[in-house]
């Protein structure tokens, strides 16, 4: 009736995060008459963390050699996880680096994203046993001879091969010896 004399000046609120807190304000009319209301306040200016994470995981070098599970994973202490991307599977073709990257939301809105690089590899290495020496014109050997493995791989590399091995006798008309290589 008597129209309004005041009210409490507006404010800004810009921190810190907080699940809730309580601001108030009032107003006071031309006869006098005042009264107030509070509004609680839920601010969450920070984003989510994101981890993206595979099952099962790379081996000690990184590499994968088996279909994968991707998945993205978040956290958020203020306003919660909302959601995160979907997880997704990979199973090829190979790769050196194929980078796969989701991302988290919290109930804010805020989100962050991260990126599992996909390092896929399913072709074994190729081994070759390289003797010391040659044999002689007639493909024997008549003295001890050393064997070593030699490893190629065209997408993660080599990561081991067995010990070289030498062959000192008995004399034999025919002797095999094996070894192998193991890529990342």
């Amino acid at each position: 009736t008597s129209g309004i004399a005041s009210c409490a000046a507006p404010i800004t609120y810009s921190g810190p995060d907080t699940a809730a807190t309580t601001r108030s304000g009032s107003c006071t009319d031309a006869a006098g008459n005042s009264s107030s209301e509070s509004i609680v306040l839920h601010y969450d200016s920070t984003a989510p963390t994101t981890d993206a994470a595979s099952s099962p995981a790379p081996n000690g070098n990184g590499w994968l050699r088996t279909p994968t599970t991707i998945s993205w994973t978040g956290s958020d202490a203020t306003s919660g996880v909302a959601s995160c991307h979907p997880q997704m599977s990979y199973g090829g073709p190979d790769t050196s680096g194929t980078a796969e990257t989701g991302s988290c939301t919290d109930n804010a809105g805020n989100s962050s994203s991260d990126t599992f690089m996909v390092r896929y590899d399913t072709v074994a290495p190729g081994t070759v046993a390289t003797p010391d020496r040659a044999p002689n014109g007639a493909g024997w050997y008549r003295a001890p001879v050393s064997i070593t493995w030699i490893g190629s791989d065209g997408r993660s590399g080599i990561d081991s091969c067995s010990s070289p091995v030498t062959y000192r006798g008995p004399d034999t008309a025919s002797v095999t010896r094996t070894g192998s290589c193991t890529d990342d």
